[in-house]
């Protein structure tokens, strides 16, 4: 086989060794990756000081037949 042709495996193997190695070293990594609330919470925080005002219905919502 060419030196310069790589198998789907080996360039696997190669390429993912670096991000195993900073993954289990860098403390930093797991800082900067870790999940901070969910997505609700990241819409209601970027909608802080835009101006816009979201209010909830208070109506109850209407019959509908299947």
């Amino acid at each position: 086989m060419d030196k310069s042709v790589q198998t789907i495996a080996e360039a696997k193997t190669k390429l993912g060794e670096p991000m195993k190695q900073a993954q289990s070293k860098d403390p930093e990594w797991r800082r900067k990756t870790k999940r901070m609330g969910n997505l609700a919470e990241f819409f209601a925080a970027s909608l802080c000081g835009s101006g816009l005002v979201v209010q909830r219905s208070q109506e109850t919502p209407h019959a509908t037949e299947l």
